[in-house]
């Protein structure tokens, strides 16, 4: 705090005026950034302040739930003293209930205002997934207001989900905006900060002021807390990013750059090692290929840093010529301890410039049986023998949370029992399908096909939410599900535990013996995540990305 408050005594004579721009703070993640950056608001008294949406997590709570939310943002904001502007988010409407509610308190979705000679407008991207969605009554209505401002010396558009980052949503969206001469265009939604020069606007993400990480999870890519000061002269505009008790460049985080590096991480395949149960020492082959996404030759080595794992070879060069493809076998066996996973590093020379290196987990696919055993369903795990007790955290390594899943199944149902050792327990869900991610948590999850995922996840009081995923448009989609169970749950000193019976009907089987399998809890108090099946995609759990590759293999005899 004390470098902001020199900062504001020395530069505030200089600047015409100035004010806030504001991310993400859906309140799963604590309120604990957001307040730390409101007291910073006070010290940095900007002129008026901006937000770009999800200001609350209003998808899944009563009306009574998402009132209290919208009066507690009010009075936050009314307290500070200083004008604010909200861009609404995909959590702050989503349907004409949660439309209606915010109008209540904020009166319209999208408008603008002038301040000096610079004209800001707020559009309302709430519930449009792609630019193509938008209604024509608002684009009409940008258009009309950006053809009657266009002679002020600077446009600022404010808008939630950031279409500019997408191929096909950004050119439509550039478009307008170029045509009418707009300077600056902020979005937030995806957690994450980057900027990014195109023609003569400046396009900025701004991260998240409260809300977790979403589609990015490594500080170097733009996942830190932060917000935007911007101060606006005659004649220049400057943009200062600050992460909560620092500042930082505007250009610390660039869209070039993370599309470059995923662009070529995306380019490096390994092929899944299969752990069966019982396989501890048997050496099997995989298969690790790379495509130069580049228009010049691509030389360097690949090697593993193998943990308790062996692997032959332990490196191998390649050579691949422009746009060019190559593969390479290793033979990998693992004794005593599955993980941590081996690390792939594959370092590269990108057309004679400095040596690079990027780093991928071995993707692992677990094999467990459920043997036929019927239970009573009571909560007691007493009669329950041989469980599962290894279990990784996101990135691979081994989880420092401790669980025991056991399996069982007849010609009816599936049974599982988990025991979760927490010193904290908390639940606060007492209803069906509520907002469970926000408690202590257990979930199994179900593959029958490629297209078709089931979630069941429960809470210590052996709440349930449980939904299918279905793929539409190259997409899995969320849609309504009963798995019609018979839970039972019990809490203990320093734990919990809970028997489940899932009809076999309910995860559509068919003929097969089989099914994609994975399970995974959540610490609240803790932070801290497990998986049977780690991820291919590592993400924090609030943000994992249901994927058909993050399945294990639940034999069923």
């Amino acid at each position: 705090m004390r470098k902001l408050n020199w900062l504001i005594l020395f530069f505030s004579p200089l600047f015409a005026f100035k004010f806030c721009v504001l991310g993400d703070r859906t309140p799963l993640a604590g309120n604990e950034v957001f307040e730390q950056v409101m007291k910073e608001i006070k010290v940095l008294k900007p002129d008026f302040i901006i937000h770009l949406g999800n200001l609350i997590k209003g998808k899944g709570r009563d009306t009574s739930g998402i009132i209290r939310e919208w009066n507690f943002i009010k009075k936050t904001f009314d307290d500070l003293g200083i004008p604010y502007y909200l861009c609404p988010g995909s959590e702050d409407i989503w349907d004409e209930k949660s439309e209606e509610i915010f109008l209540r308190f904020f009166n319209k979705t999208f408008y603008s205002f002038n301040y000096d000679n610079c004209h800001f407008i707020i559009l309302d991207f709430s519930r449009f997934p792609r630019f193509s969605d938008l209604p024509k009554e608002m684009l009409d209505w940008l258009r009309d207001d950006l053809s009657l401002h266009r002679r002020k010396k600077w446009i600022f558009v404010f808008g939630h989900r950031p279409y500019w980052r997408t191929l096909k949503e950004k050119f439509p969206l550039h478009k307008i905006l170029s045509s009418f001469g707009v300077d600056f265009f902020f979005s937030g939604y995806s957690c994450f900060y980057t900027y990014h020069l195109m023609d003569s606007i400046h396009y900025f993400q701004v991260g998240p002021t409260g809300a977790r990480f979403k589609e990015e999870s490594e500080e170097e890519r733009g996942a830190f807390p932060n917000y935007l000061l911007i101060e606006v002269q005659k004649d220049f505009v400057n943009v200062i990013v600050i992460r909560p008790g620092s500042i930082l460049r505007p250009d610390i985080v660039t869209l070039k750059g993370i599309e470059e590096e995923s662009l070529t991480s995306e380019k490096i395949s390994i092929s899944p090692f299969l752990v069966e149960p019982k396989d501890n020492g048997l050496e099997k082959e995989i298969l690790v290929s790379l495509e130069n996404p580049f228009s010049y030759e691509l030389r360097g080595e690949v090697f593993w840093v193998p943990f308790s794992w062996k692997v032959s070879p332990p490196k191998a060069k390649f050579f691949l010529s422009p746009f060019g493809k190559g593969s390479f076998p290793f033979s990998l066996c693992f004794k005593g301890d599955l993980f941590p996973l081996p690390e792939l590093v594959v370092c590269f020379q990108k057309d004679g410039e400095k040596v690079e290196s990027i780093s991928k987990s071995l993707p692992i696919k677990r094999e467990v049986f459920a043997s036929k055993f019927t239970p009573g369903i009571d909560g007691v795990i007493e009669e329950w023998k041989s469980g599962i007790d290894l279990f990784s955290n996101e990135s691979g390594n081994k989880a420092s949370l401790k669980s025991i899943l056991f399996l069982g199944v007849d010609s009816l149902n599936l049974y599982f029992a988990v025991q979760n050792y927490e010193k904290k327990i908390v639940a606060r869900l007492r209803e069906k399908d509520g907002l469970i991610k926000e408690d202590d948590f257990a979930c199994l999850l179900f593959s029958s096909s490629p297209d078709t995922i089931f979630e069941f996840s429960f809470n210590p009081r052996g709440f349930v939410y449980d939904k299918v995923y279905l793929k539409e448009g190259g997409k899995f989609k969320r849609r309504e599900w009963d798995a019609h169970p018979e839970i039972k749950s019990l809490i203990g000193e320093n734990y919990w535990q809970a028997e489940i019976a899932l009809p076999l009907s309910r995860l559509r089987l068919g003929e097969r013996n089989s099914l994609g399998f994975n399970f995974l809890r959540y610490s609240v108090d803790d932070s801290l995540s497990l998986f049977f099946q780690p991820p291919i995609s590592h993400k924090p759990i609030s943000s994992l990305r249901i994927d058909e590759n993050s399945f294990g293999i639940l034999l069923i005899k």
